[in-house]
């Protein structure tokens, strides 16, 4: 065997290691981007803090539906200003990381995604400025960006920064130091509108070129201007300052094309003939991507169950208890008696199917009895921990009915819906069919427009559940109403970017799962028999518990019907995968296994990379020392 081949062996083993890793990892950018920096509790410090630029940091959760859609546009904001870097950095943190909750929840980050603007030099005494308009598309996060270092320009800036400021010809010390300044480099003025922000965009863009030309912006009206005999002046137009100091045409707006911003870079570098030189990612940034991938596994590409799986609810439950509510770095009296409300209607309806998670939810409820006037998260988190010691929460280690196609799809949101829909089936049973305070369903409303931290999921909720008190006349008008709810989220968002395109979103139950569920045309839901069907669907006795959540179900919900479609749950999505039908193994088992396949592969090239040598070896010594005759 070569020794080439051998090298190329192992180049191809390590690439495919790594891109099977990288596959199953729910994740909106992956490191490679231009001028985006990944970030994470271990580089956060070392990047933000102290430094002589601005940073633009987007706090987002990979399963947020409007993270999702809003990605490209921040990857192509970062790619736009990535030659600003002098002045500002562009970054990106994922709050649902388990490292990173507690990090977004120092910088008080419970709604994503959130923008925030750090100043140079920044040390924590604030938490970063929010973003003053509404996220939107890249130009517009260009100008709030501006229009914010404008507003701070005045708390001081770093040496090595261009000025930004108008260019003023009547103070005798700026002209001076211009005109000196033009001796060994050309200076281009740029003559703008009061409210444009082009000559910023155009300083920032050339500012890698300090050393080569200086570009400056005048306000339109100046009396300075009234040396070049023309009025009106067109704009935008670009001067140049003589030797002398004064100005003259450079170029005019019909050489600048209707792009303003582009044709006036590109004409500047040509002119000066410069060339940008790309930035790398750095170091930190790849460290931080790098741990992303640390214990992630591939998700096999499998159907998911069509039944409801216990575990997804628990997993529910702990997104909720670890990740959610520790967001908020302290509860005001409001928000703890929603989150008590949540506590004991779990502990209420939940469907149990042990002791221990029974006694760790009752337990916690009793604790949050004796809070009054609020609650410090370090002094929930702290609780948790503790009754986790005496009576561990389940903690399942994969999604099974909200399994998505690819990573980044369902997971939380879907288990939460099966949760609430659960919990309001079982709210109905246990009340005797007489729930006449619907507390599982104005609970729900509570919690996600306080605790759910996508921002435009919970707005669009808000909006949906204002007057549902209207529909709430009727004992199981609870069951009813988030089966609607569930379907107006699913007909807004079908065809959306976060749809998982495997299990697009329908109106549920579709007529091959419940065909007695729909009227006889078709057109319309039979809502008696789709009442039925959700009372059977939901209740405990249906749910396959976590001791048998690998075997089939023992009972068909529809015995007139073929097993259930798969429905997705989802207020948007999410994915962090791993299962494998019939074979009983664990995280731990499958990481084991993956270890042992990566140990003896490295073993096996390690000992044919031996053998080639060695035969190289004999060859050499055979043709030196050949065998007398």
């Amino acid at each position: 065997m070569k020794p080439v081949f051998i090298h190329q062996l192992i180049c191809s083993f390590i690439i495919t290691t790594l891109l099977t890793l990288i596959n199953g990892i729910p994740i909106l950018y992956n490191g490679n981007e231009p001028g985006l920096i990944i970030l994470g509790s271990s580089n956060f410090s070392q990047i933000i803090f102290h430094q002589n630029n601005t940073f633009i940091v987007e706090f987002y959760n990979s399963w947020c539906g409007h993270c999702v859609r809003f990605a490209p546009t921040w990857k192509a904001f970062a790619k736009d200003i990535r030659h600003w870097s002098s002045v500002v950095r562009v970054a990106a943190i994922d709050c649902a990381e388990d490292s990173n909750v507690k990090l977004c929840s120092d910088y008080n980050i419970n709604l994503f995604p959130s923008v925030r603007y750090f100043w140079h030099n920044y040390d924590f005494k604030i938490n970063g400025q929010p973003l003053t308009t509404n996220i939107g598309n890249v130009e517009s996060l260009r100008h709030d960006y501006l229009n914010w270092l404008h507003g701070s320009w005045s708390h001081g800036v770093p040496q090595n920064w261009p000025n930004l400021n108008y260019f003023d010809p009547g103070n005798p010390e700026e002209l001076t130091n211009i005109t000196k300044a033009a001796l060994d480099r050309d200076i281009l003025i740029l003559v703008e509108g009061e409210k444009s922000h082009l000559g910023r965009e155009v300083i920032l863009d050339l500012s890698p070129f300090l050393d080569s030309v200086i570009v400056r912006r005048i306000k339109t009206g100046h009396s300075w201007l009234n040396q070049l005999n023309e009025s009106p002046l067109l704009l935008p137009v670009i001067l140049k300052i003589s030797k002398d100091g004064k100005p003259v045409i450079f170029k005019r707006p019909d050489e600048l094309g209707p792009d303003h911003r582009k044709v006036t870079v590109e004409t500047i570098m040509s002119e000066y003939n410069l060339t940008y030189k790309e930035i790398e990612s750095s170091s930190s940034s790849s460290k931080a991507f790098q741990e992303r991938l640390k214990n992630q596994l591939v998700a096999p590409k499998l159907k998911p169950t069509d039944n409801i799986h216990l575990s997804d609810l628990y997993l529910s439950i702990r997104e909720t208890l670890y990740k959610q509510i520790p967001l908020h770095k302290s509860l005001d009296s409001h928000k703890l008696q929603i989150l008590k409300s949540f506590i004991s209607i779990l502990d209420d309806y939940f469907p149990f199917d042990s002791d221990s998670p029974k006694i760790f939810i009752t337990s916690l409820s009793k604790w949050l009895s004796t809070q009054v006037h609020g609650l410090e998260m370090d002094d929930f988190t702290s609780v948790l921990d503790k009754l986790n010691q005496h009576n561990p929460f389940p903690k399942p280690q994969n999604w099974i009915t909200c399994q998505g196609s690819e990573p980044g799809f369902r997971g939380y949101p879907c288990s939460l819906w099966l949760l609430f829909h659960t919990l309001t089936v079982n709210e109905y049973i246990k009340t005797n069919g007489e729930p006449n305070d619907h507390r599982v369903l104005y609970t729900m409303r509570d919690y996600i427009t306080n605790f759910f931290s996508c921002a435009e999921c919970a707005k669009h909720f808000r909006e949906m559940s204002s007057n549902m008190e209207s529909s709430l006349i009727n004992p199981n008008g609870s069951i009813l109403w988030l089966w609607r709810a569930h379907n107006i989220v699913n007909r807004r968002l079908a065809k959306d970017l976060t749809e998982d395109p495997v299990h697009p979103k329908t109106q549920y139950p579709p007529t091959s799962v419940c065909n007695t569920c729909w009227t006889s045309d078709g057109l319309r839901f039979n809502e008696t028999q789709t009442f039925n069907f959700l009372l059977t669907r939901y209740q405990s006795d249906n749910l396959i518990g976590l001791k048998s959540h690998l075997k089939p179900s023992k009972s068909d919900f529809i015995n007139s019907n073929p097993a259930f479609e798969s429905y997705d749950h989802d207020f948007q999505h999410v994915g962090n995968l791993w299962t494998w039908p019939n074979v009983i193994l664990n995280r731990m088992d499958i990481s084991l296994c993956l270890l042992l396949y990566v140990i003896t592969s490295c073993m096996l090239l390690t000992f044919c990379f031996i053998l080639s040598i060695r035969k190289r070896r004999r060859k050499e010594h055979k043709f030196r020392y050949p065998m007398a005759l």
